[in-house]
């Protein structure tokens, strides 16, 4: 034998995986492994956007468009109306683009509908729709179904508060799609109540809860996973803001303590869970003048809250929206910006302790002074987001974000064979061969670089060492 690599077996046999890819990966390419059991190639972003993509050339009705990502199927869904009917596309997003589908009715129960709303519900992987149906007595309706790359099939339309109902918002966890919604029942007051998907359908099996009494009309709503419940978050009136945790007790809601988190007029309430953190961001325009951000720490029965942080000071918004942003492992928020003249502007929040701050902005043209009805989703398999809200002359439009952030940590191993994008096919893990490489120096020993190749500058990333021109021993797992 004349060198070390003839001692080893042909294409490293010990300690090779099967994987499904996420992307279309090339031969001999460092991989990382995602949370859903995928690999994709080792990457590092930065902060960047997308010019504005137009999802109709024509008015929509408010508020439209909402918008969510469905995972099974690896599609955003638009949802908007025109001439109280609504209607849906499907997007796929490429870099910082989007293939959008055709326009297509939804089967709702009227013709004549407003204040809608969208949610995913992962444990079902279905796609929620929820609508005031004017034409049913202004009764709050919703309607599940099934997405695929071409369509949606849908189900049966439900109604889950029977008077007249605005300002809806949902949210899925635990097995159950929580609804927060303003209803006129005895007064007026912000209520939620439980859905259960079975099939294409939703039901509303329990009853509603009523967290305020009075006009709430600004809602955030999250799904804490550190404690398995929904928090609401609303101003109350015009005077201040508070939190309200709803515990899922079977098809029924029970109330936690009333905290509140700002004493002053707060509109364009939105909220997102951190996932890294086990924390809430708040977002909010503060007194009309400040956008602003807050975090919050749920015990199970009630919220507690750090110092709120400025992240648009004295300049003024248009609305916003906030998502955690699973790739970067923190949040994004996005805002129309007032002082900047056409401008929307992005920026990453980064929670520390019970602190919060916007280290940078991102900002894109889009053509008008004043922009509405946001909706942010974490697309995933792109580790993008997209945000869809109204636009220049009231069109639905839409922009591709991606937030600067690294999978390197993840690595764990190299491709043996070229794998397609949902493909199966061998890694090379962790303490094994892979035979796949060009031009190595023997002895030398290699590191994944920033830009997902391989090199002999030292990063923190060791790969491990050449043993022939094509053949590099992989580090063990330790």
């Amino acid at each position: 034998m004349s060198n070390l690599s003839e001692l080893l077996p042909s294409g490293g046999g010990q300690n090779v995986g099967s994987f499904v890819a996420s992307g279309t990966l090339t031969n001999g390419k460092p991989v990382a492994l995602k949370t859903d059991g995928k690999v994709e190639a080792v990457f590092t972003t930065s902060n960047q956007a997308g010019s504005v993509f137009e999802v109709t050339t024509v008015a929509v009705g408010g508020p439209t468009p909402v918008s969510a990502y469905a995972t099974n199927a690896d599609r955003m869904v638009i949802v908007y109306s025109i001439g109280g009917t609504l209607y849906y596309k499907l997007g796929e997003v490429s870099s910082f683009g989007i293939t959008l589908g055709s326009e297509t009715a939804i089967p709702t129960i009227s013709t004549n509908t407003s204040q809608q709303a969208i949610c995913y519900d992962e444990t079902s992987q279905r796609i929620v729709v929820f609508f005031k149906d004017d034409n049913n007595l202004t009764h709050g309706t919703a309607i599940a179904g099934t997405v695929s790359s071409s369509g949606i099939t849908w189900g049966t339309a439900a109604v889950y508060n029977s008077t007249n109902t605005n300002y809806t918002i949902a949210r899925s966890g635990g097995g159950k799609v929580c609804v927060v919604f303003t209803e006129y029942h005895s007064g007026t007051g912000g209520s939620a109540i439980l859905g259960t998907i079975s099939g294409n359908n939703i039901t509303f099996p329990g009853t509603r809860s009523r967290f305020i009494a009075g006009n709430a009309n600004q809602y955030g709503l999250v799904y804490s996973e550190d404690q398995g419940n929904f928090v609401v978050f609303y101003n109350q009136g015009t005077t201040s803001a508070a939190s309200t945790p709803l515990t899922i007790n079977g098809n029924n809601i029970t109330l936690g303590s009333e905290v509140q988190f700002n004493a002053q007029r707060t509109d364009y309430i939105k909220a997102a869970y951190d996932k890294t953190q086990n924390k809430t961001l708040i977002t909010y325009l503060d007194n009309s003048t400040n956008y602003r951000g807050i975090v919050g720490t749920n015990s199970g029965t009630s919220m507690s809250f750090g110092t709120e942080a400025s992240a648009n000071a004295a300049s003024g918004a248009d609305d916003g929206n906030v998502v955690y942003d699973p790739h970067a492992g923190h949040c994004v928020i996005v805002f129309g910006n007032a002082a900047r003249n056409n401008e929307l502007t992005f920026k990453p929040a980064i929670i520390s302790g019970t602190d919060v701050t916007f280290p940078s902005s991102i900002h894109v043209n889009i053509g008008v002074n004043g922009s509405y009805y946001f909706s942010l989703s974490a697309y995933t398999s792109q580790n993008k987001l997209v945000t869809t809200f109204y636009g220049a002359s009231g069109h639905a439009d839409g922009v591709v974000y991606q937030s600067a952030g690294t999978n390197i940590a993840n690595f764990i191993g190299i491709t043996g064979q070229a794998i397609s994008d949902t493909a199966t096919g061998n890694v090379d893990m962790l303490g094994g061969i892979n035979s796949q490489q060009t031009s190595l120096v023997i002895g030398s020993k290699y590191y994944v670089q920033s830009d997902g190749t391989l090199g002999t500058t030292v990063t923190s990333t060791f790969a491990g060492q050449a043993v022939s021109a094509t053949t590099l021993n992989i580090r063990d797992l330790t």
